[in-house]
């Protein structure tokens, strides 16, 4: 698929959930693999991405990687690839999570009287600003 002498010098970089390394180098006939799962907010430079490489891939890669990372928000590198199918599950999944209690909130909103503008931007605030208040709590 690729030829060997370009192979050497190439990192591929999978977004593929649940795909490990190991059929990623097998499938690609390449030794340097970054493995990541970003979540849809990246879309707006807001997002997480989890990360791993396998062992040969240089520090200085490394630091690109990472850069490419935190253009989309925040990133982090995990040395365990096993982590990664969790990681997946509570950060590439979380968004529609969230998307839906925001969903049952609006609902209930409008349900309560409130006409669903105002609904929806209380829920956004509300949503946003304890986001916020637990990051700075947190650091």
């Amino acid at each position: 698929f690729i030829p060997k002498e370009a192979a050497s010098n190439i990192t591929a970089i999978s977004i593929i959930a649940g795909l490990p390394i190991r059929r990623l180098r097998e499938g690609l006939g390449i030794e340097q693999v970054c493995r990541s799962m970003p979540n849809t907010p990246a879309q707006s430079q807001v997002g997480m991405t989890v990360w791993t490489t396998t062992p040969n891939v240089s520090l200085q890669r490394r630091k690109l990687l990472e850069k490419l990372f935190e253009s989309c928000g925040e990133s982090e590198f995990v040395s365990q690839e096993d982590l990664l199918d969790a990681c997946t599950a509570l950060s590439g999944s979380g968004p529609a999570y969230f998307l839906m209690v925001m969903e049952a909130m609006i609902d209930t909103g409008v349900h309560l009287g409130l006409p669903r503008e105002l609904a929806t931007r209380l829920v956004l605030q509300t949503m946003y600003g304890t986001a916020v208040m637990t990051q700075e709590r947190d650091r």
